[in-house]
């Protein structure tokens, strides 16, 4: 969390009134998913008593004062920053598609929030005799006639212009021609015959090569233009990939994922610059009222240009001893707009980037993370564009 007396400095997050304050300490503040937040804040000494609040008001927020691009307009102590949104892809899946861990038949890009279908019908995740799946981002499918899917003519949301005008369609091209060069599998989208994405109910409606909803927000590189990445998600028990909600209280069906994966990814993916990477969502406890707490740990390898990440091959790679290693701990967001509350402690979180969305002003790109909850939506971890009046939280790298 951020220091309040550094918010009360800042001129962002404000009302248009000028009168905001979004984050504060109050013992007469009540939510109702504040369990193990802060106990103790150096600053106001004994904290006991104090719940984590946020102020709502009817008045609503300036878009144009949550513009974090700037550093000096960050609320962050000197010497430190925001991530940008190429720095929160360079160790993040860059799709939610590439991002499903928990298996789920997935929805779409455009909307995140609303990614995966949410009922009991058709949230079912991919059959479990799918111990893993491949992904690519850009998206290619080597079983595609077209793999030209995103055309030069589309709008493209993130710029308002057309995906040639807009120079994107190019970066696209680009790497669909690489994947097609090096022979790649691409994605897996057929077991047994059988579109694994598809669901009883509508059966084209998930799919993640849906021009409309997925492949015209999917990114034209991975972590950036010019550079593809490839993903293998991983269920497989006897590779020790499976991990199972261990000690929560599931009788209220608040959790309805009950399993997840591993997520194994080569980012900028045939390059000299080339890095593999590993993601676990990893249970650390469960918190006095049921509720189970995770993190993310995020793990970073060397790698060569020749190496490459396939459903035949991901298990023979040394993923024991990684060069570098961060853990991201799922501490919740902030609701604006209904319960001003901290949401979903334990389960579900908002990372900000400071990299706002260039077509509209209240669209920020962040990292989603939702391992569970009382229904099936969102469960993935991403950057995507994202609202800006959300409270997110903040993890600051060094500002040299």
């Amino acid at each position: 969390m951020v220091d309040n007396n550094l918010l009360e400095e800042s001129d962002v997050l404000k009302f248009s009134n000028g009168t905001y304050r979004p984050w504060y300490f109050s013992p007469s503040v009540s939510t109702a998913s504040a369990q193990g937040v802060i106990t103790e804040i150096p600053e106001l000494g004994d904290a006991k008593g104090r719940s984590f609040g946020f102020m709502g008001s009817n008045s609503g927020i300036a878009y144009s004062n949550v513009d974090w691009s700037d550093v000096s307009n960050q609320p962050v102590p000197s010497g430190w920053r925001i991530p940008t949104k190429d720095e929160m892809m360079s160790i993040f899946p860059g799709t939610p598609f590439a991002g499903n861990f928990t298996f789920r038949r997935g929805e779409n890009n455009s909307t995140p929030s609303a990614w995966g279908p949410r009922d009991d019908v058709n949230a079912a995740p991919i059959d479990k005799s799918v111990k893993a799946i491949r992904f690519t981002v850009p998206y290619y499918c080597k079983d595609d006639k077209n793999h030209y899917l995103v055309f030069d003519t589309d709008n493209d949301p993130e710029t308002g212009k057309t995906f040639k005008d807009s120079g994107k369609y190019a970066y696209y091209k680009d790497a669909i021609d690489f994947f097609i060069k090096i022979d790649d599998p691409g994605v897996t989208r057929k077991v047994n015959g059988k579109d694994i994405y598809e669901t009883s109910e509508d059966p084209r409606a998930l799919v993640p090569d849906d021009r409309t909803r997925n492949l015209d927000y999917d990114p034209v590189g991975d972590p950036a233009p010019g550079y593809v990445s490839v993903y293998v998600i991983s269920r497989d028990e006897e590779n020790g990939d499976l991990y199972t909600l261990q000690g929560a209280n599931v009788s209220t069906n608040s959790y309805k994922c009950l399993e997840w994966g591993v997520i194994y990814g080569i980012k900028k993916y045939r390059t000299s610059e080339a890095y593999r990477m590993r993601w676990r969502v990893i249970q650390s406890g469960v918190s006095s009222g049921g509720v189970p707490i995770f993190y993310i740990e995020v793990s970073r390898y060397s790698c060569k240009s020749t190496d490459k990440l396939t459903l035949d091959n991901y298990k023979s790679y040394s993923w024991n001893v990684p060069d570098a290693q961060l853990t991201f701990p799922i501490q919740g967001y902030i609701q604006p707009t209904s319960s001003f509350g901290l949401n979903n402690y334990g389960t579900e979180t908002m990372y900000t980037t400071s990299t706002k969305v260039t077509n509209t002003t209240n669209m920020i790109w962040a990292l989603r993370v939702k391992v569970t909850g009382n229904d099936y939506g969102s469960q993935f971890f991403s950057v995507v564009m994202n609202s800006k009046l959300y409270g997110y939280q903040l993890r600051m790298v060094r500002d040299y």
